[in-house]
């Protein structure tokens, strides 16, 4: 099934409260959550910009998930491979992969983290984690995010969650997109504010492409050098936020 972008006449539903576009923080996220427990198969492909450093880095991502236990994440030319308890990184820069054992009860979520420099991306956790990749907040009140409004993601109209105040000095926001539709993952941003309080982005994730339960051939999970991964826009413009 692939999940496409969605035209503005889609967009243009009926707004009563029993439609999606009204649901609470905490029917979204359990809502995204419970699609990525069911699924079988994931295949996901996007983009990542990085401006944690000096100068801005712009890389093509992919994932590709078979349950229950093959993984395979490529950031660039950089690749985390996981089958079963045992994992393997390759570094373009040596030309090899190098074979790891499991050290944490979530592999998949160590091996993304390490090969990525460190970049906390939300698949591997709500394949694993499910709603408590939001916190562990469910079952009362949800106090650290809300929904604040809709933004086209990768041709999607999305539901935006904002969760201020993280990171070790709480002066980072969190946007998260869910797809309206399909209810998946279509990005996320972190943003921090100078001593001027002015906005700066370090680092922001689309996908634009997504595929659920579809046939993924075990090949894609062999030891081979990787192919180069189609090089993202770099002109592609930040989410807008969408007017009623």
């Amino acid at each position: 099934m692939l999940l496409a972008g969605v035209g503005c006449s889609q967009w243009s539903r009926s707004q009563d409260r029993n439609t999606p576009s009204h649901l609470d923080v905490e029917d979204i996220v359990a809502r995204c959550s419970d699609v990525y427990q069911d699924l079988n198969t994931l295949h996901m492909r996007g983009y990542l910009i990085d401006n944690r450093k000096e100068s801005q880095r712009v890389v093509p991502i992919r994932w590709d998930v078979v349950r229950p236990d093959r993984c395979r994440f490529q950031i660039d030319m950089d690749v985390a491979m996981i089958v079963g308890e045992t994992w393997w990184s390759y570094n373009a820069d040596e030309g090899r992969y190098h074979r790891h054992h499991q050290f944490t009860r979530t592999p998949v979520e160590t091996a993304a983290y390490l090969v990525s420099k460190s970049v906390p991306f939300m698949v591997p956790s709500l394949l694993n984690r499910g709603r408590a990749t939001f916190g562990p907040t469910w079952e009362g009140p949800v106090q650290r995010w809300s929904v604040e409004g809709f933004s086209w993601i990768a041709g999607a109209p999305c539901y935006a969650l904002v969760h201020k105040g993280i990171g070790a000095e709480r002066g980072n926001d969190l946007t998260v997109w869910i797809d309206q539709d399909s209810m998946l993952l279509r990005g996320w941003r972190i943003v921090t504010r100078d001593a001027r309080n002015r906005p700066h982005t370090v680092m922001h994730c689309e996908y634009d492409t997504i595929l659920l339960n579809e046939d993924i051939p075990y090949s894609r999970f062999m030891l081979e050098p990787p192919e180069p991964l189609v090089a993202p826009a770099t002109d592609v413009p930040p989410a807008q936020p969408v007017k009623d």
